[in-house]
């Protein structure tokens, strides 16, 4: 009778034995789990804030890129613009000396100079480049200055 209750107590050890085994195994196991799933979503976190700052400076580099255009093309027609304007003031002065009665043969000389005048288109500050060709007058509606 004993003997039975000896074996009982061994064999309810035991079980219980088993029962805090796993238990403990259960709670290891999950605590891994539980880690790596912070783990992903700290990655998951990271790698979204990354795209919304990336998404955010591709916006504002488009932006800018269309300021410059824009830019560019008001430099254009200012460009043109004193261009056509200088011609014609170049051409007024010239026939205002040319009808002065103050000329004498050497100043009609001078004033037939065709680099007379033209500082202002000489000019590197007016100077745009005309690398890109899809960039004329003739897409350039108009655009206020």
């Amino acid at each position: 009778d004993e003997i039975s209750k000896m074996k009982n107590g061994t064999e309810r050890s035991s079980a219980l034995m088993k029962a805090g085994a796993s238990r403990l195994i259960f709670q290891i196991l999950d605590r891994k789990a539980k880690a790596q799933m912070g783990r992903a979503f700290r990655q998951w976190v990271c790698t979204t804030r990354e795209g919304a700052v990336v998404s955010s400076q591709i916006n504002v580099a488009r932006e800018m890129a269309h300021q410059l255009e824009t830019t560019k093309q008001k430099l254009e027609v200012l460009k043109s613009y004193f261009n056509d304007n200088c011609a014609v003031e170049q051409e007024v002065t010239s026939m205002q000396d040319i009808l002065s009665p103050n000329n004498t043969p050497q100043s009609l000389v001078r004033l037939s100079d065709p680099n007379r005048g033209q500082t202002l288109n000489n000019s590197s500050f007016w100077d745009v480049s005309d690398d890109d060709a899809s960039l004329n007058d003739s897409h350039i509606e108009s655009i206020d200055i």
